[in-house]
């Protein structure tokens, strides 16, 4: 048999095989020399393939993030585990299996509680899945039981720093998740409280936890994901004293800028709705935006927009765009984002003239000044859309002249006749910059003027355009690159750029008269600069 399992180590290998007992390979495809399969995570599907050579894995990947930096991970082990079931006959599982039902029916029952109290002393988390199982179908532990054991978990995952890895945090999401089942029950025997206590819990120290980056989130969130589910579970079918308690504990808990924060905020937000609530919320989210505006810095200067901007959302939610949000916004008037919310909904209810009257009072504001060309754009669309022609034109033609887009000049162009815009044009081009000219003469095909704008402008500028001045002026073309290579060339460089030099000469020959003029510049430089053998290496490549 072939001892695949000495390529992981034992913590993942026990992990695999959980996941393949627990069914968590979901399809597999078998080949002489290749495994294909799917493996269901705690929140997502990974997919694996295992190679083989000679009967014996050679590449394993999975498109886990633990296995992306090279290791073997639990997932490839459980489809082994799968592959070794399903195709050996003699596999050592099956046997492993039928040894251990042989021997736990010859023992007695006082042999293997003994057992389980000796075993479950050593290891901390053999407990919590023991009184998981249990619990299935008894739920009458005092929830304090379950609360420690919760801590219990979680420290047994603690590490010295204080950080937990990818496969720790993966390892705990997949443990706690076997606490579903007692919250399930106690939502069943209607023990609300008990329920909200467990997964508040759970949520509250999970929150706490450090891990190494930000990619491990994702099984973190999928935590807060879960417990919040099970909350609307509970003031769903829970009595309004209940929901009551539930909503201060989380409004209390609203605190600080973690992931878990803005998990229990979402949920406030969105499923207490009721009369009851809403002027509580308010008044929280008030209290809040009071303590940051005595602290001027940068961090609390932002969370506090976000907290007016989540006031107002909740407020038009309500009411629509009452008078009382109007004025909150105007409490709030320095900060770009709060005008902006408010010229967004008018335009949402069509009232075009007060969205233009704060787009040109923003725009004329000189805290606001380095994004003009933002308010040009959205004042433009709404003087179009509501029929004011020449506060239109002159935005279009602002736009051009100051913050010049190719899209823009040919909206420009199509408010005039063929005659009015050569005059047009040509004032533009004494007015824009010098470095949109060559999109310019593209545009209006004056090649003369793109040809002659290419003097002095960077090499991936004629890269650009060279495509059509190739067509009319090739000569003049190549003369550009030889020039542009032969400036090079009077430096020494490293191999990367040798090749890079390659290439322009190998894109010049697309062009009439090309390949004469590089088989000059190659002829010259192997005299030339003979001493350079990486130079000359790179350059017998050119066919």
């Amino acid at each position: 048999m072939l001892n695949w399992k000495s390529f992981f180590d034992k913590k993942i290998l026990d992990r695999g095989f959980e996941y393949y007992k627990s069914g968590m390979v979901s399809s597999i495809d078998l080949s002489e020399d290749m495994i294909s399969a799917v493996v269901e995570g705690n929140n997502d599907e990974y997919e694996i393939e295992i190679e083989f050579e000679d009967g014996v894995p050679s590449e394993m990947y999975c498109t886990c993030p633990y296995a992306d930096d090279g290791n073997y991970c639990k997932h490839m082990a459980a489809v082994l585990y799968k592959w070794e079931q399903e195709e050996n006959n003699d596999n050592s599982y099956n046997q492993h299996k039928i040894s251990i039902d042989e021997l736990v029916a010859k023992a007695d029952e006082t042999s293997i509680r003994r057992f389980l109290i000796d075993i479950m002393r050593k290891d901390d988390k053999l407990v919590l899945r023991f009184q998981s199982m249990i619990s299935d179908n008894n739920v009458s532990a005092d929830i304090g039981e379950y609360i420690k054991s919760v801590d219990l978990l979680i420290e047994s995952y603690a590490r010295y720093d204080g950080f937990m890895d990818y496969y720790d945090v993966e390892s705990i999401s997949d443990d706690l998740g076997k606490y579903d089942n007692v919250v399930e029950k106690l939502i069943d025997v209607q023990r609300y409280i008990d329920a909200f206590e467990l997964t508040f819990h759970i949520f509250s120290e999970v929150a706490k936890i450090d891990f190494c980056d930000d990619e491990y989130n994702v099984d973190i969130e999928g935590i807060f994901e879960n417990m919040t589910g099970f909350w609307r579970n509970i003031i769903k079918f829970a009595d309004q004293k209940t929901k009551d308690n539930i909503f201060y504990r989380l409004l209390a808990a609203d605190s600080g800028d973690d992931n878990g924060v803005y998990f229990i905020r979402v949920f406030i937000y969105s499923e207490f709705e009721d009369e009851r609530y809403y002027s509580e919320i308010l008044q929280h989210i008030q209290s809040k935006i009071d303590k940051f505006k005595n602290n001027s810095s940068w961090e609390h200067d932002y969370k506090l927009k976000d907290l007016v901007k989540t006031k107002l959302r909740l407020m038009h939610k309500k009411n629509g765009l009452s008078l009382d949000a109007i004025n909150y916004c105007k409490e709030y008037w320095y900060y770009e984002d709060i005008r902006e919310w408010l010229a967004e909904k008018y335009v949402y209810e069509n009232q075009y003239a007060n969205a233009i009257k704060i787009y040109e009072e923003t725009e004329n504001d000189s805290h606001f000044k380095w994004r003009s060309d933002y308010y040009k754009r959205k004042l433009k669309e709404l003087y179009l859309l509501t029929g004011q022609k020449e506060k239109y034109e002159k935005k279009v033609w602002e736009l051009v002249i100051h913050h010049f887009s190719i899209s823009e000049y040919r909206e420009l162009k199509k408010l005039f006749s063929e005659d009015e815009w050569q005059k047009k044009r040509e004032e533009i081009i004494r007015m824009v910059g010098k470095e949109h000219l060559p999109e310019i003469f593209n545009e209006e095909k004056m090649y003369d003027k793109l040809l002659e704008s290419m003097k002095g402008k960077y090499i991936n500028v004629l890269m650009t355009y060279d495509s059509i001045l190739g067509k009319y002026y090739p000569q003049e073309v190549l003369g550009m690159y030889e020039n542009y290579l032969n400036s090079c060339a009077e430096r020494t460089a490293d191999r990367k750029i040798y090749q890079s030099w390659v290439r322009i000469l190998e894109h010049m020959k697309i062009f009439n008269g090309g390949t004469v003029t590089v088989e000059k510049i190659i002829s010259e430089w192997r005299l030339k600069y003979r001493n350079r053998p990486a130079m000359l290496d790179e350059l017998s490549k050119i066919r």
